[in-house]
């Protein structure tokens, strides 16, 4: 375990940043990326390196290209498909959807490694949408949150990592079975679209863990 990946690899910023400036998504609707960063977008990815505390400041990272970035960072002998590879970042990362022709964000990305973004358990799944009605016509963001901030994950949320814990169990229940998600919404393996759907999964629910993922758990700790 490593408490900040990034740090062991500082000798490779130069490339590294370079890298990270490249895979920007650049506009929500249009699948193409910053093939050419400006100077000031690579000094900012080098510092954002060397001094983790930076936030990225709403930067989106297309969570494939991310993906495969950390695998190569992976020393080879550690690149084994027995081995769960889970890294918690603040990037925010998301995948293009065919279908609706535009980016999403996402709170996990299962495989090799997995990564789960705090950031993104705040900004991909969606809010009630009585909060985007009423912040259309005009209602500040800061009474929104106060008034409904019980029905969706925030930043400092004293939630967050009892959210985070299930979040990593969809990783390491990947890493080990092959089988992303379920389909049952009080699973913690449960792939929610929607902030409610998150805290009722990973907080309200009546247990941790479905009848089918609580069996696959109990052979894999008994190794059957």
């Amino acid at each position: 375990m490593k408490d900040e990946f990034w740090s062991t690899h500082l000798d490779k910023k130069e490339n590294l940043a370079l890298e990270l400036a490249t895979i920007r998504v650049l506009h929500p609707t249009k699948n193409e990326l910053n093939d050419d960063p400006l100077e000031a977008e690579i000094d900012f990815e080098k510092r954002r390196l060397e001094r983790t505390s930076i936030k990225s400041g709403g930067i989106f990272y297309d969570a494939t290209r991310l993906v495969s970035l950390y695998w190569r960072l992976i020393p080879k002998e550690g690149r084994r498909s027995n081995v769960c590879h889970l890294i918690l970042t603040r990037e925010l990362f998301g995948t293009w959807d065919r279908d609706d022709l535009r980016w999403h964000a996402r709170a996990v990305m299962l495989g090799y490694p997995c990564l789960v973004s705090a950031t993104g358990l705040v900004e991909a799944p969606a809010k009630p949408s009585e909060y985007y009605q009423r912040r259309n016509t005009g209602v500040d963001v800061a009474s929104l949150k106060e008034e409904m901030g019980e029905h969706f994950i925030d930043y400092g949320d004293e939630r967050m990592i009892e959210v985070l814990k299930g979040y990593c169990a969809q990783a390491v229940f990947y890493s080990m079975t092959r089988q992303a998600f379920c389909d049952d919404p009080g699973c913690r393996l449960f792939n929610a679209h929607w902030q409610v759907e998150l805290i009722y999964a990973q907080i309200g629910g009546p247990y941790e863990f479905c009848e089918k993922h609580t069996r696959m758990i109990e052979k894999l700790k008994a190794g059957t």
